[in-house]
């Protein structure tokens, strides 16, 4: 009854939730009990008490122990790494997260497992800004998923390949991570999933254009165009854009490159996000140094500059 009434009246939910546990604690089933403390935490936070929802959750964990149930343990355990994170808490919640981890990878629950890994080294990346100690999670994932039993190619294990090689081109490894990139996309290409496969294009690019391979930078920016036409992503077919015109500038094919700026510019002008128009005469200016036309090149970095320093517009209301 908790869970049906969960999102139409949580306040129901609270209480029927409650009275399932008396229930438990009266046949004495810490299982039971556990999962119903789980179930009064997720009401909790959703009704915007975090710190009740964290005690359900440690408490929920607690009963796991006495009942020796390590699914219970790894769901208490995922659900406080979550809560210390909207508490803005990251080092207990990659802790939580990890326990998490390492409990369902006890139990043989790669899919969880892995999750929790990844969810670990972005936390490590996005929260603590150091992608250095998120990376042996990320190898522990792909050696945890490559020897699962029946292993077939999965979103997790993709989106592990693509973490993997975005740090690695940051840190200008290219090679290293041009092999990384080309496994999570050529997985994501067999799942048919073009959402996820045009988040590896922006790194792989870049790792081509730091390697100086300017023609492989150019097919697959092409290639990532032509996927995010498909999506109708205008910032995907942006961004890549740029990176192409960027690659023929390098390559030293300046026309090509003010051909792709022709191309991006309408669509940097019509996006509610500036930055793109900015980034558009940025590149202008830079093309135009390399075609010796100082003054069209000051030009477009006056025009870069207004958009910088203009005040930001208020949000459009809904």
């Amino acid at each position: 009854m908790a869970l049906l009434l969960m999102r139409e009246s949580p306040d129901s939910a609270f209480f029927y939730a409650k009275q399932a546990c008396q229930g438990a604690e009266r046949i004495n089933d810490p299982v039971l009990i556990g999962n119903v403390k789980l179930t009064l935490a997720t009401l909790a936070e959703r009704k915007g008490d975090v710190k009740y929802a964290l005690q359900l959750s440690r408490e929920a964990y607690l009963w796991g122990e006495k009942g020796k149930s390590l699914p219970l343990m790894a769901l208490a355990q995922r659900n406080m790494g979550g809560l210390y994170l909207n508490m803005d808490s990251p080092f207990d919640a990659i802790l939580s997260c990890k326990k998490s981890a390492l409990l369902f990878e006890q139990q043989g629950d790669t899919a969880n497992a892995a999750a929790e890994y990844v969810h670990v080294a972005g936390m490590y990346a996005d929260e603590l800004k150091d992608s250095n100690d998120g990376v042996p999670f990320l190898h522990h994932n792909c050696a945890l998923m490559e020897g699962a039993p029946n292993h077939d190619p999965s979103l997790m294990l993709a989106t592990t390949y693509l973490h993997l090689g975005t740090i690695c081109q940051r840190q200008d490894s290219y090679t290293v991570a041009i092999g990384w990139l080309l496994k999570s996309l050529q997985m994501f290409r067999i799942l048919g999933n073009k959402a996820n496969a045009i988040r590896v294009y922006p790194p792989l690019v870049a790792a081509y254009i730091g390697q100086k391979e300017y023609d492989r930078a150019i097919t697959y920016a092409e290639s990532a165009i032509q996927v995010g036409r498909e999506l109708a992503d205008e910032k995907a077919i942006l961004a890549h854009i740029l990176q192409k015109a960027e690659a023929h500038c390098l390559k030293g094919e300046p026309q090509k490159a003010l051909a792709d700026l022709e191309e991006a510019e309408p669509l940097a002008a019509s996006s509610p996000d500036k930055k793109y128009l900015m980034r558009v005469y940025g590149a202008y200016a830079a093309t135009y140094q390399l075609l010796h036309k100082p003054v069209r090149a000051k030009e477009y970095e006056s025009k870069a500059a207004a958009i910088a320093q203009a005040p930001a517009l208020p949000a459009t209301p809904e």
